[in-house]
């Protein structure tokens, strides 16, 4: 029914636009009319199939002189391109681009005034890498809970011994323990995989620190925390 009508359609005069849309009983637009006629084929309009689809045919085309063509501005979107997938079998795929390297670095050579006189020992490369996204900055000292100025601490025969201000050694290994593994799992979360460390302190010396007798006298080891990454499998180097 419907092919017949497309087919009458195209053969009737379109009726001339007098300025007035033509009513029917339902109402509406334009559209909603010339479907109300064709549905309706001659019961509501009276003169059979080919009237109906002429006016069908006439109020479409008053629609499309209402609406006018597309604004030039719409983009018209290529057809996509169908690739064999016989073609893609095999292909090359592009290179993979190499992940920045993320450092753990003390906070101090980062200019954080956090050592144990409350100061910094700011490295102007280290500075860089922060300001560049590329390195976490960590105190595992001020981690572990201790306040910044602190007494001075070494490490002897792996306890951390501080020296009070009035000559008196107490024990902060505790402290300092916690602290590394706290800074140890924020490395791991950052996916720090190389670490900067200042050199000799009790936390972050790596390969030479200080004997623990407070004479400045330094000895083959590591801090706590610099001991912690290399168990994790970060590799540890001293800004020096």
């Amino acid at each position: 029914m419907f092919a017949r009508l497309t087919e009458a359609a195209m053969r009737v005069p379109l009726p001339p636009y007098t300025g007035e849309m033509p009513r029917t009983p339902y109402g509406g637009g334009a559209g909603r009319r010339a479907l109300c006629a064709v549905m309706s084929v001659g019961r509501n309009m009276g003169g059979g199939m080919r009237r109906a689809a002429g006016y069908a045919a006439g109020c479409m085309a008053r629609l499309r002189a209402r609406r006018g063509p597309l604004p030039a501005s719409v983009p018209v979107l290529p057809a996509p391109v169908r690739v064999p997938r016989a073609q893609t079998r095999g292909a090359a795929r592009p290179p993979e681009t190499e992940a920045p390297m993320i450092y753990v670095v003390s906070a101090c050579l980062a200019g954080v005034a956090c050592r144990f006189d409350g100061e910094a020992n700011p490295r102007e490369g280290v500075i860089e890498l922060v300001r560049q996204g590329l390195a976490l900055p960590v105190c595992p000292e001020q981690l572990g809970g201790l306040a910044t100025p602190r007494p001075p601490c070494e490490l002897r025969d792996g306890r951390v011994l501080c020296r009070e201000a009035d000559g008196t050694l107490s024990d902060a290994t505790d402290a300092f323990a916690r602290g590394a593994e706290e800074g140890v799992r924020l490395a791991r979360l950052a996916g720090c995989t190389e670490a900067i460390l200042k050199a000799r302190s009790p936390s972050c010396g790596c390969g030479r620190i200080y004997d623990g007798t407070f004479s400045r006298t330094l000895v083959d080891g590591d801090g706590l925390f610099a001991a912690a990454l290399r168990k994790a499998g970060i590799a540890v180097r001293c800004d020096e």
